[in-house]
């Protein structure tokens, strides 16, 4: 598909949200604020996010346009771009994609799957600092080839937020850029599809005594695969046969763990000990 760029205010902007065409799917709020809303209109979906951008999906033509508010940072909506609304154009097209990050672990890759602040990218960053390779982070595109999973790689950055900030010692400092609420790592990834080993969902609990990792099998392994690709929660019911027969389809294929991980300070020493759990995990497959 192609994506094209039309300047000026967007519609969600202009008009305001009840002015936005079409049914709203859902909406994601923090703190009392809409932070995101879908919305379906004569085979269209458009997504919100107030005072940043309008994006607007014709799967027929396979476009997307992009109305940016003219207020917005160009960088936020960059990222906007590159995660929620990439992911987005996936899940309506039918591309498997998840909201994780993943690095390569030997030959094979591992991907942590999780909603936004569940670890996921400070996980895969404690694990390149340790030796991994990273693959991507936020948006995970999947594709299966000769009966295997492939995790493609993308740009090369993680992005850890505050409390990760110490792993950025384990990095040469042109590797590492600070904003103003995250610290952005730029690394060499993987130059070409890695077969995918496992996907893991990190649950960090105050309190555990240590890492724990459960096999996830069977229905509770699709539930809770179901819950991660990317913004799907604000599709509503409208994407739920194509998301569970992917994920039906991907813990089939591949093993699926959750992983309690304790709540503690952050060190370049949590990814030695991660690839060592990881790898007693995928020992035991």
């Amino acid at each position: 598909g192609t994506a094209r760029h039309v300047p000026g205010a967007a519609p969600g902007q202009r008009r305001g949200l009840d002015g936005l065409p079409g049914r709203l799917l859902g909406e994601a709020r923090a703190d009392g604020h809409l932070r995101e809303a879908a919305f379906v209109h004569d085979g269209t979906v458009s997504l919100l996010f107030p005072g940043l951008l309008v994006a607007t999906f014709h799967t027929e033509r396979r476009e997307c346009e992009l109305f940016p508010d003219p207020g917005a940072d160009p960088d936020l909506v960059r990222r906007l771009v590159a995660s929620a609304v990439l992911a987005t154009w996936m899940i309506i097209t039918d591309i498997p994609v998840l909201h994780a990050s993943a690095v390569q672990v030997g030959d094979e890759a591992l991907v942590f799957v999780g909603r936004s602040g569940s670890g996921k990218s400070t996980i895969a960053a404690a694990l390149v600092g340790a030796g991994a390779t990273a693959i991507s982070d936020d948006v995970c595109r999947l594709s299966q080839r000769s009966g295997r999973w492939l995790c493609h790689p993308d740009a090369g950055q993680l992005r850890l937020r505050d409390g990760s900030h110490s792993l950025a010692t384990m990095f040469d400092g042109d590797e590492v850029a600070a904003t103003s609420d995250r610290l952005t790592l730029f690394l060499p990834t993987a130059e070409a599809p890695v077969p995918v080993a496992g996907i893991v969902i990190p649950r960090i609990t105050p309190g555990a005594p240590g890492f724990a990792p459960l096999r996830l099998r069977g229905t509770r392994a699709v539930v809770s695969l179901m819950e991660h690709p990317r913004m799907a929660s604000l599709m509503g019911d409208e994407l739920s046969p194509s998301l569970f027969r992917f994920a039906s389809s991907l813990v089939a294929a591949v093993p699926t763990w959750e992983l309690v991980l304790p709540r503690t300070t952050v060190t370049p020493r949590l990814g030695a000990e991660l690839l060592e759990e990881v790898a007693r995990m995928l020992a035991g497959r």
